[in-house]
């Protein structure tokens, strides 16, 4: 039965085969491998044996040629001729349909996962900013504040402890480090114990246990949102007895000159020193002085003491008040000339 060539592989198939056995391309009946009827070619000669070669070599059988089919017997394909794709380029362009489906969907994952990325960064970054943004200015909590002075309290730091003080409150601004000091407390201040707090909106109150009492520091929101110590009420002063204060007055009046009533001054170069000396020359009682008679004791108030002695029948009042470690001058009234 003569042979068909497929148009698609080359593959010989038999000339009523539907399909090629070797690629699945439908047939046509135009690819014939040789024309019907023809002739076959005649036998080529075997070619002369080998020298040497004898006689007993076997003769080899003589060699046919391949018949092909010529190009111009050949069919056009059907994808040329009528449109109509064959089986193995509809196979070819479904691969490649679908290498491209599965590019364009890695693709498409590929943008969105980085999308999600980008997103998910951008949340992160505004929630830090958010948080860091509220972290800096927020009001600072009265906690806060309390610590703060804690530090500075047991560091002994009057200066920033007074620069807590409100801006407003000069009196308890000055007063501060003189309290401390009149108590001894600096540098070296008492432990605090655990503070209560009371908060009431713009304003606190904290109460500490200090030195076998209560420390009490009242604070107050400024404009600006932070605490400031607006009042204050340190534990009271425990002064000790005032009579050595009163006899060491007695022994300085009796001593000639100023010098020994004016070391008793809370600042023997003060003013109240300086004035002490100016009252006793005006009386001429600079070097010599009249003795001391009785002496009366007046209330004593916040470790303060007002002391009366008589000097010739008249009164002179001096006051006395503790500062640590000792009682010290800080008034006196002489009798009139």
């Amino acid at each position: 039965m003569p042979m068909i060539a497929c148009d698609h592989c080359e593959a010989l198939n038999k000339q009523d085969a539907p399909t090629c056995v070797a690629c699945g391309a439908p047939m046509t009946s135009g690819d014939v491998a040789a024309p019907s009827g023809a002739a076959s070619p005649p036998p080529l000669p075997s070619p002369p044996p080998l020298p040497g070669a004898g006689d007993s070599a076997a003769p080899k059988p003589p060699t046919v040629p391949r018949s092909r089919t010529p190009r111009s017997a050949r069919v056009a394909s059907p994808t040329r001729e009528h449109g109509v794709k064959s089986r193995a380029e509809q196979v070819a362009e479904e691969g490649v349909a679908e290498r491209a489906s599965r590019r364009r969907r890695k693709d498409y994952e590929k943008g969105n996962s980085s999308a999600v990325r980008v997103i998910l960064i951008t949340v992160a970054a505004l929630a830090v900013f958010g948080v860091g943004a509220w972290v800096m200015t927020r009001p600072p909590a009265i906690e806060d504040a309390v610590d703060e002075l804690v530090v500075a309290w047991q560091a002994g730091d009057s200066d920033a402890m007074i620069a807590m003080i409100d801006g407003s409150s000069t009196r308890a601004s000055s007063k501060l480090e003189a309290d401390l000091r009149q108590r001894g407390w600096l540098p070296s201040t008492p432990e605090l114990g655990e503070p209560t707090i009371e908060d009431a909106g713009d304003r606190a109150t904290t109460a500490f246990p200090c030195a076998g009492d209560e420390l009490l520091v009242r604070w107050i929101r400024d404009g600006n949102g932070r605490w400031r110590v607006y009042g204050y009420a340190l534990p009271p002063i425990d002064p000790p007895a005032l009579d050595p204060a009163v006899e060491a007055f007695r022994a300085a009046w009796a001593q000639p000159g100023v010098e020994a009533l004016q070391a008793l001054a809370r600042d023997p170069n003060g003013r109240l020193a300086n004035s002490l000396a100016k009252l006793l020359e005006q009386r001429e009682w600079r070097e010599q002085r009249p003795e001391l008679g009785g002496v009366s004791r007046g209330p004593m108030r916040r470790a303060r003491c007002p002391v009366t002695f008589y000097v010739q029948g008249a009164e002179m009042k001096i006051t006395f008040e503790y500062w640590h470690p000792s009682w010290r001058l800080i008034g006196a009234k002489l009798p009139e000339r």
